[in-house]
């Protein structure tokens, strides 16, 4: 594919226009990684500014009621990027390599094109704590790289990935501890493979014991490396059983429960886990009616339901039971969030028990070989 030029200049921004495509960034910049800003927003104006020349600011505004040209703007400085919607202020942030503006179906595209191993150590700063073990943390950093690298080798598009929890977490460069900085510089260029190409990787907060298949995600059939696995040690005590939602237990009222099945609370007679996958998460939950059919949904569509209706930290995780309770229903679990491939706070059990971080990876992802950087 042919690549729009990229203009440098000395102590100034520097502006590319490509006229009916988005530019893409020159193979000059080494490798690099595209990211949609602010996604999921439908944006109706954008600020980029950065210094120029003699240490002024330039200030680029794009408005979506007007006619956007696809714009590059770059030059080795960081630069702040404003994003409104129509109820203000989204957030301003600073981020390293270039942005390019387009016009988008939904307002304003706003397209990040970064530096890996800075993009890296941003999304570090989003999804663990500098404070935990380091090789933990070189774990996550080579699990984000791999994530990021397997977009990127998907069908073509404007951008590789999103900013938000749709892909991963990344908000620029501003407030990343040094120490996340050097796990990605440690790691740097280390990915899983399977076979010759990035591997497909996943992570979560919390398994609870046992990490998921990733078909309890998308139904297809998924290779041996995301089939889950046992994540206890040879006592049989979970890595993950420090983590705040090891164990959890909440109460649903009659009223929510219903809502989640998109019924009435007065035709609600009960509810039950009809069915489970292998590693013991509900994969159909079954609503019973009074006077009427039963109803029968899968795990993944409760699970969104019911973080939607109630907040994701009230069912946070498949890996549960439940049963009628004063007030409602009773729901007692283990885990947060969908569970599959590598467990975040299981990977610092792993770290404080001695692995590395290269041994984290092959005990969450069996099969796949890591890269040389």
């Amino acid at each position: 594919m042919r690549r729009s030029l990229f203009l440098q200049s000395s102590g100034a921004l520097a502006v590319a226009i490509a006229v009916g495509r988005v530019p893409a960034a020159s193979a000059a910049v080494g490798r690099t990684i595209r990211v949609r800003l602010f996604r999921g927003r439908s944006l109706i104006r954008v600020d980029v500014s950065g210094p120029g020349a003699g240490g002024v600011p330039q200030i680029f505004s794009f408005d979506a009621n007007t006619t956007i040209k696809p714009t590059l703007i770059g030059g080795g400085v960081p630069l702040s990027v404003t994003a409104y919607d129509a109820d203000g202020l989204v957030a301003s942030r600073r981020y390293g390599g270039q942005i390019t503006v387009a016009q988008a179906d939904d307002g304003i595209l706003i397209v990040n094109t970064v530096d890996l191993e800075q993009y890296v150590g941003s999304v570090l700063a989003a999804e663990i704590s500098p404070s935990w073990p380091y090789e933990s943390i070189k774990a996550q950093a080579i699990a984000a790289r791999t994530f990021a690298l397997h977009a990127s080798h998907a069908k073509p598009h404007a951008y590789d990935l999103g900013d938000d929890t749709s892909s991963q977490v990344y908000n620029g460069m501003d407030n990343i501890d040094q120490r996340l900085v050097a796990a990605a510089q440690a790691t740097a260029g280390v990915t899983l493979l399977s076979g010759t190409s990035p591997a497909e990787v996943f992570y979560s907060a919390a398994c609870g014991g046992h990490t998921a298949s990733a078909a309890e995600l998308t139904g297809a059939t998924v290779p041996a490396y995301l089939a889950g696995i046992a994540d206890a040690d040879s006592g049989g005590r979970a890595y993950c059983s420090k983590a705040p939602f090891f164990n959890w237990q909440n109460t649903v009222s009659a009223e929510s429960m219903a809502s989640i099945f998109d019924l009435a609370t007065s035709d609600l007679a009960g509810v039950d886990i009809a069915a489970t996958w292998p590693d013991g998460r509900a994969r159909t939950i079954t609503a019973h009616r009074h006077g009427g059919a039963d109803i029968a949904i899968g795990g993944r569509t409760f699970y969104a339901k019911a973080a939607s209706a109630l907040g994701y930290k009230v069912i946070p995780s498949l890996l549960f039971q439940i049963q009628p309770g004063p007030g409602g229903y009773q729901v007692t679990g283990h885990g947060l969030g969908h569970g599959v491939g590598m467990c975040q706070w299981g990977a610092r059990g792993r770290a404080d028990a001695g692995m590395s971080a290269q041994a984290i990876l092959t005990a969450y992802f069996p099969g796949t070989l890591f890269s040389q950087p």
